[in-house]
């Protein structure tokens, strides 16, 4: 039975048309904006001074809800860049011992695991079953000991059931 694997679950629903909610918010957020700014300008300073004020929050709120910069919503671009001017310009490397370190190596007083006593006969016998594909010799041969399982009992896998099927010479021709 085949299922249906869901695809391009990392896409946000569509809520308001075309838009997702996201979008729609950086949307409204900028008219809002830009309805108060036309409010509060135009009467005194006229339509000129409010197209001239209004382009920078307008273009702002369309990049935040369309522009995508190397597969990015340009809102993590604005942070990053943020990130960049507030924190440090400069790199300096401080040595430092810090215990959650991954790279850090074991103390040198460490106790050791405890090792496994594996015989080299345990080793051969190990190899033998591997080679007999799970069967030991003796199996192999039909002879168990006490409280082993019978060949019997075994199950073959597809190809070692399959029967084998001679197949026939072609006539020779004697003329």
């Amino acid at each position: 039975m085949q299922y249906k694997t869901p695809h391009k679950i990392d896409l946000e629903d569509k809520v308001v048309g075309p838009l997702t909610m996201r979008q729609f918010g950086y949307l409204f957020t900028g008219g809002l904006f830009d309805y108060i700014l036309f409010q509060l300008v135009v009467g005194r300073f006229g339509i000129a001074t409010f197209l001239a004020i209004a382009f920078v929050p307008t273009l702002l709120a369309l990049s935040l809800a369309f522009l995508r910069v190397q597969d990015q919503p340009f809102g993590v671009m604005i942070a990053a860049f943020f990130y960049y001017l507030l924190r440090g310009q400069r790199f300096i490397w401080q040595h430092s011992r810090d215990p959650h370190f991954i790279g850090q190596a074991k103390p040198k007083n460490a106790p050791l695991p405890p090792s496994k006593n594996v015989k080299q006969s345990d080793l051969d016998q190990l190899a033998a079953v591997l080679d007999h594909r799970g069967w030991s010799a003796d199996e192999a041969n039909g002879q168990t000991e006490a409280g082993r399982v019978s060949l019997a009992g075994r199950v073959l896998s597809s190809t070692e059931a399959r029967p084998t099927v001679a197949t026939p010479e072609p006539p020779s021709s004697s003329e």
